[in-house]
């Protein structure tokens, strides 16, 4: 018999762990004592639910963000299923039908990026900074998220079905020829691809946490009735069958079980050495969702009429049901994943969001603390050129609901807007005359930039009539790769610095949490240019 190791114990004692902690965080009881206080303040994770409206106009779904306990909405998307990388950085969601893809940060500092189309589920890396697609004509396409660029991986032509190692530099992916397929094995980079073993046609593919187990559920039809969920250990060239299911998505539960979604929607856990599927919930509940991410199990029960639903984690008799707040009128959750990380995320009310990108007076921020509260300093180039005068004010108020999460640097307007550091640029250009202009620098180095309040005037004037021209480098574009000290744009008083001197808000940031840092340190260090730098050619 197969054996990985120790079933449930691990399992089911780690998701009781979180269900008390998230109770607690949310009203209800869990006993007394300073550990048990220490406990709640371990963050409840965040929920990501994709949901239909009630308005049959518009795009098919909502993504809902749920953190601090306060839903937010985050996008609108032609889409059926979504995904957290596992940690936590970011989310995919893609349409089964159609196979469109989208990627995501939980934060609003970017907009929703359409990958593209694809033949089954995406695969994100562990980092959340990539995802795999299998192009419907064959073969695999990678896409880094951070530039938001994409190419065929080369050397998995004809593949499908890819699952990335949770070392984060392969990608394991399927090739079939009738009923018949097998498992390859191939490097993020690209290159040569191995096969690491032969089985029947294998529908999908999930690597347990240790990277040591390869989940396949696999289905001949020739000679199969049912699909098949077989085990195979790395390093062995055939997989181990373990029992016939009915559904076509497989998940790991640590290392010891795995989750199989059933079409008919009820999904059901095979524990490996049990060799049996068991359903994930009570007769009288339905589950509409498992997932697993950077931590325990948490599966989201309910009808949703009147919009609840509640959270319950795997363990058994002494399961804890975490009361989730209900969703706006309207929505019903469609698919739904769970991190254990804590997303300091734009919190604010739902009915404060959804405004046009651009058209927005600044990003929203968390009600807090929206901040890291701890002190880094990265090397980088002074972002505005010249004399600056500026106080610390990271972390300070600024209303009842939010924190200030950068630093200003006052400087007259039109004064040069550098690179901080190497990196790609997205730019968020005001979607009327007199809105707010604004950038972000996603850099090589882990960490990103936000530049907010670049010139909306004409210069000389405040008439809120400038164009692209004073309040961005000429030429610039989103996508574009920059140096260090290269010329981006203007200082001005865009957005809702209208009524303040001309500054540049100034954002820092690890590119994995989108949490920022204070940048004062970072700017203190920070060599200081008088005009920008000027490159004979690109940055590639």
């Amino acid at each position: 018999m197969l054996r990985i190791g120790s079933v449930g114990s691990v399992l089911i004692g780690s998701v009781h762990v979180l269900a008390v902690a998230a109770a607690t965080a949310h009203g209800a009881p869990s006993g007394s004592g300073a550990s048990a206080k220490a406990s709640v303040r371990q963050a409840p994770g965040t929920l990501a639910a994709l949901c239909r409206t009630s308005n049959p106009a518009g795009r098919s779904a909502r993504l809902m963000i749920l953190s601090h306990n306060v839903w937010r909405r985050r996008a609108d998307l032609d889409a059926g299923a979504v995904r957290w990388s596992l940690d936590g950085s970011r989310l995919i969601a893609w349409a089964p039908d159609t196979g469109a893809v989208w990627a995501l940060t939980a934060s609003d500092n970017e907009p929703p990026w359409k990958v593209g189309d694809a033949a089954g589920a995406p695969a994100l890396s562990p980092d959340g900074a990539s995802v795999a697609c299998a192009r419907p004509s064959g073969g695999i396409a990678l896409a880094d998220l951070r530039s938001r660029t994409s190419r065929d991986l080369s050397g998995a032509e004809r593949g499908y079905a890819p699952s990335w190692h949770p070392d984060g530099q392969r990608i394991a992916f399927a090739r079939s020829v009738g009923g018949s397929g097998s498992v390859w094995m191939i490097p993020a980079v690209g290159g040569g691809a191995e096969r690491i073993a032969v089985c029947a046609k294998p529908v999908s593919m999930a690597w347990s946490s240790d990277g040591g187990w390869l989940a396949i559920i696999e289905h001949d039809p020739d000679r199969m009735v049912l699909p098949r969920l077989s085990i195979l250990k790395l390093g062995d060239t055939s997989p181990t069958p373990i029992c016939d299911v009915r559904g076509s998505d497989v998940r790991w539960l640590g290392n010891d079980a795995v989750l199989i979604a059933d079409p008919s929607g009820a999904p059901v856990t095979v524990s490996i050495a049990a060799g049996r599927p068991e359903p994930l919930a009570a007769r009288d509940e339905r589950a509409l969702l498992v997932h697993v991410c950077a931590g325990p199990v948490m599966s989201l029960v309910g009808d949703g009429k009147n919009g609840r639903y509640g959270l319950r984690g795997l363990s058994g008799e002494e399961r804890t049901m975490i009361p989730v707040p209900a969703l706006p009128d309207g929505l019903t959750v469609l698919d739904a994943c769970w991190t254990a990380q804590t997303i300091k995320a734009p919190a604010e009310a739902v009915q404060a969001t959804g405004a046009a990108p651009g058209n927005q007076s600044e990003p929203d921020r968390a009600i807090g603390p929206p901040v890291a509260e701890r002190s880094v300093v990265t090397p980088m180039v002074f972002p505005v050129c010249g004399p600056v005068t500026w106080t610390n004010t990271f972390g300070h108020p600024r209303g009842p609901t939010r924190r200030h999460a950068g630093q200003d640097l006052m400087a007259p307007k039109m004064r040069p807007v550098v690179a901080a550091f190497d990196g790609v640029v997205t730019l968020r250009k005001a979607a009327q005359p007199g809105g707010h202009n604004w950038l972000i620098l996603i850099g090589d180095n882990g960490w990103t930039a936000t530049y907010l309040h670049l010139n909306n005037d004409t210069p000389g004037t405040d008439d809120g009539l400038g164009t692209d021209l004073y309040a961005f480098a000429p030429g610039l574009a989103t996508g574009d790769r920059v140096r260090a000290g290269q010329f981006l744009g203007y200082v001005g008083d865009s957005g809702n610095a209208e009524d303040t001197a001309p500054h540049l808000h100034f954002e820092l940031a690890p590119t994995a949490t989108r949490i920022p840092v204070d940048p004062g340190p970072s700017l203190e260090a920070a060599e200081r240019l008088a005009e920008p730098r000027t490159f004979d050619r690109p940055h590639i």
